[in-house]
């Protein structure tokens, strides 16, 4: 495998003043024991190749792009082209995936870096721990008040700060600059910024996400009345006067927040972030997607890979029920209890907490995030402590479960909409179609993949680009069952999956 991948690239290298091929052949024999896909050698080939500093991979969900971006990076790291390189993706849980794929063959210094809220204020725990009584878990209404933020550790305060040197939070941040590879979400590109005087490769993963990048505010009638900042006098101690100054430069930037997006009254409001990134003031900058977004960046080097891939060995079922029928959550429930008599990892995708409440009601035995996060329950899945998993969300779009397995989406993935507009259900459908193909994508992770993937939504035959991607994947193998009100009592001729 090492000989045939030098063979391929050796001629992309030659030409080049700062790689050669025998540094990338000295390189790649670190990892001889890696088998790569054809997709991932044409990858690695186009970015040895392209000498644009903006660059962007579309390739199918499975087809292996974390390993080729993860081996390129690696290798510009070894031969001193690049100090650092920042890994940008959507969610916390697909960090956690790429730091595990990445600790599999690299021993350098690598992090994970999450938002704020994630991290727990010690100085902040240790004003409220009489009343928590909290020792492992921490709920997240209590979690909520004891979070990092940067109202709290402010410049003028962190000095005055007892736990300033226990704290993880600003440790890492504190470190950053001595890590070769920093995994963020899409959140924190901001971040980049720290790295201005740096040669950096940023990779953003998933990056059709991008533009999805939102957070959601709720408003209150409190954030509406005119502020005063809190007076020191008034407070007996120096933390309890730092809480209420984090308390009003909170409320202060909702305020303006409301003022300027024109918000007049109390709810919950989902805010799109604005990306500050100039992409033109970094080193190198690779976008990577299953499906790459319409509005990359000007001067951008692409590559764009079919799904050669062979579906043999998976089974695609659509049943002819949807969430309005009486009887779906009848249908549900047989579709989980057959898959788990006959498959010992099943992964059901859902849309919205009322059908995960109803799984873990009706299947007590089933691990969702919660206390848990995502990654966590995956990695419980693939350890055999549990043979059925539901969620949503990350689980449509950032799980990664290899072999023999049952996936069932609860319906097709709309997101709620806000009003019945023509646009904003184009919107929507447009939505839904890529979180669908993501969806999908979490059947095929390697060769080795094989098993049944159920859809509960028989809408499916009403939308002629669902349906052709479907029977594209049966002519690359699948076997395809549409039941129809037609065909709905017959029982689907399948293969047994062994």
């Amino acid at each position: 495998m090492l000989k045939k991948i030098v063979n391929i690239l050796q001629k992309f290298l030659i030409n080049n003043n700062n790689d050669n091929s025998e540094t990338f052949e000295s390189f790649l024999s670190n990892f001889s024991n890696l088998k790569l896909y054809q997709s991932q050698i044409d990858m690695l080939s186009f970015l040895l190749s392209s000498s644009s500093q903006k660059k962007a991979i579309q390739a199918s969900t499975g087809s292996g792009k974390t390993l080729a971006y993860l081996l390129y990076s690696l290798y510009k790291l070894s031969i001193g082209s690049v100090d650092h390189v920042i890994i940008s993706t959507y969610s916390k849980t697909l960090q956690e995936q790429i730091l595990n794929s990445l600790k599999s063959f690299f021993n350098e210094e690598a992090t994970v870096l999450k938002g704020t809220s994630n991290y727990i204020c010690l100085d902040k725990f240790e004003e409220n721990k009489e009343n928590f009584n909290y020792t492992n878990f921490i709920p997240p209404h209590i979690r909520e008040k004891v979070k990092v933020s940067t109202d709290y550790c402010r410049p003028d305060y962190l000095p005055l700060c007892n736990f300033r040197e226990e704290c993880e939070y600003i440790n890492l941040i504190s470190t950053l600059d001595q890590k070769k590879i920093i995994i963020i979400n899409h959140y924190l590109l901001s971040i980049v910024k720290k790295f201005s005087n740096k040669k950096v490769i940023l990779i953003i993963d998933e990056a059709h996400t991008l533009n999805k990048i939102t957070k959601k505010i709720i408003f209150t009638n409190e954030d509406f009345l005119p502020l005063e900042e809190p007076n020191p006098k008034n407070f007996d101690s120096l933390r309890k006067y730092n809480l209420a100054l984090e308390k009003y430069y909170s409320q202060l930037k909702k305020f303006k927040l409301a003022s300027r997006l024109g918000i007049t009254q109390p709810g919950s409001y989902d805010i799109s972030l604005e990306n500050t990134i100039n992409f033109d003031d970094i080193f190198e900058v690779l976008f990577v997607s299953a499906t790459l977004p319409d509005d990359l960046p000007e001067e951008i080097d692409s590559l764009y890979l079919s799904d050669q891939r062979s579906w043999e060995g998976i089974n695609i079922v659509v049943k002819d029920v949807n969430y309005k029928y009486d009887n779906y959550y009848d249908v549900f429930a047989e579709t989980i209890q057959k898959a788990k008599s006959q498959y010992d990892k099943v992964i059901v995708l859902c849309t919205n907490h009322n059908q995960l409440d109803f799984i873990v009601k009706n299947f007590p035995e089933c691990l969702v995030p919660g206390e848990l996060s995502p990654f966590e329950v995956i990695s419980k899945l693939l350890q055999g402590e549990t043979s059925l998993v539901a969620g949503m969300n990350t689980f449509w779009t950032g799980i990664d479960v290899p072999g023999k397995k049952a996936i069932i989406m609860s319906k097709l993935p709309f997101p709620a909409p806000n009003n019945s507009s023509d646009q904003e259900f184009l919107t929507g459908y447009a939505h839904m179609f890529k979180t669908f193909k993501q969806g999908i994508g979490r059947m095929l992770r390697s060769s080795a993949c094989c098993g049944e993937l159920t859809i509960l939504d028989n809408r499916v035959v009403k939308f002629p680009e669902i349906l052709n991607y479907l029977q594209e994947l049966e002519m690359k193998g699948a076997s395809l069952y549409i039941e129809t009100e037609k065909n709905f009592q017959k029982k689907p001729q399948l293969r047994v999956i062994k």
